[in-house]
């Protein structure tokens, strides 16, 4: 039977980091191309999405310290 490491995560928080950021980044292109659109889930998508979507991206690379293709 193998045992896994449980003192160590099997994807490392940089990687969650990264992923976090470019799925914000995946959803911002999305609503800034459909915007007066519905998603699949049946909001409405608006610039007040769009900007809490992009308020959201942004603090969450200022707490990582990761770059954003949307922010430079």
């Amino acid at each position: 039977m193998q045992r896994y490491d449980t003192t160590e995560p099997r994807v490392s928080e940089y990687t969650f980091r990264e992923w976090l950021i470019d799925f914000y980044e995946q959803q911002l292109d999305y609503y800034m191309s459909n915007i007066g659109k519905r998603t699949e889930f049946n909001t409405l998508i608006t610039p007040t999405l769009i900007e809490m979507t992009l308020k959201r991206l942004k603090q969450l690379v200022d707490k990582y310290g990761i770059t954003s293709r949307r922010l430079l």
